[in-house]
């Protein structure tokens, strides 16, 4: 029965981290590189195209930035895919705005009660956060700042895989 438990706690434990890494969303960064790499472009580019810095296009890729929806940056960076997409003559694979929209974080994640929840979990599953970041393949002290909510707990420069 407690093992049958703990392997529940285990699954709770990486849901919420699973549930952690969605909601902060690392996937802008994979669809700009996704479209840079269907349009055979760079980041230079990319920067040309829409009037945003080097610099901005370079954050975005790595993930240590992203533009609101509702922004010009936002907006800068649809029509410069927009723009290059015209010009090389491809296909985008789907709506810009839509793909880039879709791969912004998920809206309304409850950062505070996240980081508790998760907390309660691993306190109880008693597994180490060193074996839970090495079974999911994260830094461990990725899962303690998750779990403490350190301001840089959410940045996405801070999720990166040990595999990478």
């Amino acid at each position: 029965m407690i093992l049958l438990l703990r392997v529940y706690f285990i699954k709770g434990v990486f849901y919420y981290l699973k549930a952690y890494v969605k909601g902060i969303n690392m996937a802008l960064n994979d669809k700009i590189e996704e479209y840079l790499e269907i349009l055979e472009c760079s980041g230079r580019d990319l920067s040309s195209a829409s009037g945003l810095s080097d610099a901005a296009i370079s954050r975005y890729k790595s993930g240590s930035r992203i533009p609101a929806y509702d922004s010009q940056e936002f907006n800068a960076l649809v029509s410069g895919f927009e723009m290059l997409f015209d010009k090389s003559g491809v296909k985008p694979p789907e709506d810009i705005r839509e793909g880039l929209k879709n791969a912004l974080p998920t809206p309304g994640l409850n950062r505070e009660k996240y980081a508790e929840r998760l907390g309660i979990l691993t306190s109880l599953s008693e597994i180490s956060r060193t074996k839970i970041a090495a079974t999911a393949g994260y830094d461990p002290s990725f899962i303690t700042r998750v779990i403490r909510g350190g301001e840089n707990s959410f940045g996405l420069h801070q999720l990166y895989r040990q595999d990478q």
